[in-house]
């Protein structure tokens, strides 16, 4: 993120690296949402870091979703991120398809319906 500021939720598609750093603050809030949706190719790295997810719980608008809904990917990793104020988790990991690896570093879940949920994919 090139600016400090607050942004609104986004969806993932491909390899990115989501990156608040460099002394600023930046933010997603998200109200009736999930912050941050990634569904990308299986090939594909995503990155979060130093970001806070704000799904406005408790408060007078209706709270987000999950903070991060992570359908599917190769590799995601959250790395010194905050992320509260979510009815569901503040990570939901529920892939359609296998993923390589999932790192949750140096990060905060508060204040969320429940702070981590993993859905392990069943094989046929």
């Amino acid at each position: 993120m090139l600016d400090p500021g607050g942004f609104g939720a986004v969806t993932i598609t491909k390899s990115i690296t989501i990156d608040g750093g460099g002394g600023q603050v930046s933010s997603i809030i998200a109200s009736g949402v999930n912050g941050i949706v990634v569904n990308a190719a299986g090939t594909d790295t995503v990155t979060i870091r130093n970001v806070r997810m704000n799904g406005l719980l408790p408060g007078p608008s209706v709270p987000g979703i999950n903070g991060i809904q992570y359908i599917g990917g190769g590799t995601l990793i959250v790395e010194n991120c905050a992320i509260y104020g979510f009815n569901a988790n503040g990570i939901n990991i529920a892939p359609s398809t296998n993923v390589n690896r999932v790192a949750i570093i140096n990060t905060t879940l508060t204040n969320n319906g429940a702070a981590f949920n993993l859905r392990r994919q069943v094989e046929r």
